[in-house]
């Protein structure tokens, strides 16, 4: 028994001795391979004049602050094609976001266009595209809340206007938004039969929006929402009672006008009530689990 133990721990010991002797080497700059894979949900075709381009985004005065991976597309699928790409480690190493763009198709830019429309803040090797990354909307849309109220005709029961404030004599706004970052555009629309109608395009839900072209004489406010009392075209009374009507709050990312958009961003939606009345706040649901959403992972090889 005595002289099997010893048998086995010789062999034991040139094992141990064979793989110390194997050397693990660093490959060369050239060598090392990166490979940045990704996937994509919610992602519309820009169009045939327009491409997907994708970034690293760095935080630093130093270097450009954005630096060409590759372009894919999106297939009839809705995947992204091609779904990896091969890069520098160098490219990568002071990455601290993967951003996507939307360029024209003939184009060869050196950075990113001000087109941004996701992006995924690496952590780990590894992130998560949304549109409420910090490099774009920077706000958690899936905390956000909008409220809205009615103004009813004079002397009738009929709905002629929505606002989205709340609040009787101290109005406040009704839209949990920060202010659109640059380039995005936030709209309100109401939809009845059949036909959509615009509340206007606005930047920041605490203050106006772009007009009221509807309004004839009912009151306004300092909020974002509309009167539809008249035909801008002609002045002719446009006869809408918006009980009944869906409520949209869209967000529209900044687009050239050679691409088509890439998603549709509904952040809130709802219907008026059959029975809606004023001095009344009725809520809007949060849609935004509907939102483009994608994972990026960085694979790494630098030893042999």
């Amino acid at each position: 028994m005595k002289k099997i133990l010893i048998f086995l721990f010789i062999v034991l010991f040139f094992m141990l001795y064979s793989d110390c002797g194997k050397k693990t080497e660093i490959l060369s700059p050239d060598q090392q391979v990166t490979r940045l894979q990704f996937s994509l949900n919610g992602v519309n075709d820009p169009g045939s004049d327009a491409k997907y381009s994708m970034w690293a985004a760095y935080d630093s005065a130093k270097v450009p602050l954005t630096k060409f991976i590759g372009d894919f597309a999106i297939d009839g699928q809705g995947n992204a094609t091609p779904n990896a790409f091969d890069v520098k480690l160098g490219t990568v190493q002071k990455t601290t976001t993967f951003v996507t763009s939307v360029e024209h198709a003939d184009s060869t830019p050196q950075e990113a266009s001000t087109h941004k429309i996701l992006a995924a803040k690496l952590v780990a090797n590894s992130g998560t595209f949304s549109v409420s990354d910090e490099y774009l909307l920077d706000f958690d849309e899936a905390m956000a809340t909008g409220f809205y109220q009615v103004i009813q005709a004079t002397g009738s029961d009929s709905v002629k206007g929505i606002w989205f404030m709340i609040g009787d004599t101290a109005r406040e706004a009704g839209l949990g938004l920060p202010e659109a970052a640059a380039g995005w555009t936030y709209a309100g629309y109401v939809r009845i039969n059949g036909s959509t109608y615009s509340t206007g395009d606005f930047y920041n839900p605490a203050a106006p929006d772009a007009g009221n072209p509807f309004n004839f004489s009912l009151p306004t406010f300092p909020f974002p929402g509309e009167n539809f009392e008249i035909n801008p075209a002609d002045s002719t009374n446009l006869n809408l009672d918006l009980r009944g009507a869906q409520v949209m709050i869209k967000i529209t990312p900044p687009l050239p006008n050679f691409a088509e958009a890439p998603y549709d961003l509904i952040m809130f939606e709802g219907t008026i009530p059959m029975d809606a009345t004023e001095n009344v706040i009725y809520q809007l649901d949060n849609t935004s689990e509907s939102f483009p959403h994608g994972n990026a992972q960085l694979i790494i090889k630098m030893f042999e």
